[in-house]
């Protein structure tokens, strides 16, 4: 079934005990991947248990029509339910979610999950149709409700933080939930309560303000190849996969594409970075007007055709991904060295 925003809210507090198959997809990777977790533990416990918790990817579900509804149908040893997780999940296993959803013994939850569906996905539509199924998409303009989220949990630890904090935290946090309350919780540590400064994110937080995507975006397109090539080690070694640097990286070549078309327009370039939406923050302001300056809109549209060519490429290349993605930085790192 595809289930409304409240009934989405219902469900990660307590899922109903007759759906079978939890499906989440999108082009929100983090949302994804926690709600995933959520609903995950509403099984079990410690999702690193090798006895309660069977890991299958999408091609594993593909090639074995019976796969699911067997793990579905095979209890514990020691009662209660097991977790059954899918990765990947495409058109592909659909027979094996058919399967598992008509099945007659199947007991434990499957979650599965999958990247962006587009609404003629197979698999999209029978887990959206099924009353078994619970279908929920996660996109990325969600994320706009990340400071009201912050809010709400920041005044439940007593916590006050003006507009300028929050947008702070939640550049810092993006939209991992966790990591957002965890912070928070450094914050009510730290200052007993009350209102929060800018000073007091600056001494619990590592690199508030700067994100470790800011971080690659700046050395990109700053044309800093040696930098670069750090902050990509590093963030690969943090498992951060190759397509979600693409995407980060993508998004600040589209807004110095607005900033530059406002600029052949007449706009002065403080101007132009001024009526960015969102709003650009403001430690961030000096990094983007110098790349502004640096990438002409001609470079830039190369610059967005090479990432969407790369990003291509990973969806069809499947473990060589991370490989093309570094690469097309690291060629961009070096043509942005050159004005």
């Amino acid at each position: 079934m595809k289930p409304g925003p409240a009934q989405i809210q219902a469900a990660l507090k307590r899922l109903d005990p007759g759906i079978r198959l939890v499906h989440i997809f999108g082009p929100d990777e983090a949302l994804v991947r926690e709600r995933a977790r959520i609903f995950g533990k509403q099984v079990v416990e410690d999702l690193t248990d090798p006895f309660l918790v069977v890991d299958l990817d999408g091609k594993a579900v593909a090639d074995d029509d019976a796969v699911l509804a067997d793990e579905a149908a095979s209890l514990p040893m020691l009662g209660g339910r097991k977790l059954i997780r899918v990765t990947g999940l495409t058109d592909g296993g659909l027979k094996a979610i058919e399967s598992l959803l008509d099945s007659d013994t199947a007991e434990n939850l499957v979650v599965a999950t999958s990247g962006d569906l587009p609404k003629t996905s197979k698999i999209r539509k029978a887990t959206e149709a099924h009353p078994r199924a619970l279908a929920i998409a996660c996109y990325a303009e969600e994320g706009v409700r990340l400071s009201s989220f912050l809010m709400q949990e920041a005044q439940a630890r007593g916590l006050q933080m003006d507009q300028d904090a929050i947008e702070l935290l939640s550049r810092a946090v993006g939209p991992e939930r966790d990591i957002a309350r965890n912070e928070l919780d450094k914050l009510a540590l730290y200052t007993g309560g009350g209102r929060v400064t800018l000073e007091d994110m600056e001494a619990v937080g590592a690199d508030f303000g700067q994100t470790g995507y800011d971080k690659l975006i700046n050395a990109v397109l700053g044309g800093n190849p040696v930098e670069a090539a750090r902050q990509i080690d590093r963030m690969a070694e943090e498992g951060e996969a190759g397509i979600a640097l693409l995407r980060a990286v993508s998004r600040r070549l589209w807004q110095l594409l607005q900033v530059r078309t406002a600029m052949a327009d007449g706009q002065s370039l403080d101007t132009a970075i001024g009526a960015l939406r969102p709003p650009v923050f403001w430690k961030e302001k000096d990094a983007l007007a110098a790349q502004a300056r640096r990438w002409s809109a001609e470079r830039l549209r190369s610059a967005l055709n090479r990432l969407l060519a790369a990003e291509r490429d990973i969806k069809s290349s499947g473990s060589a991904g991370d490989v093309i993605a570094h690469q097309s930085l690291m060629a961009l790192a070096a043509a942005g060295s050159r004005r």
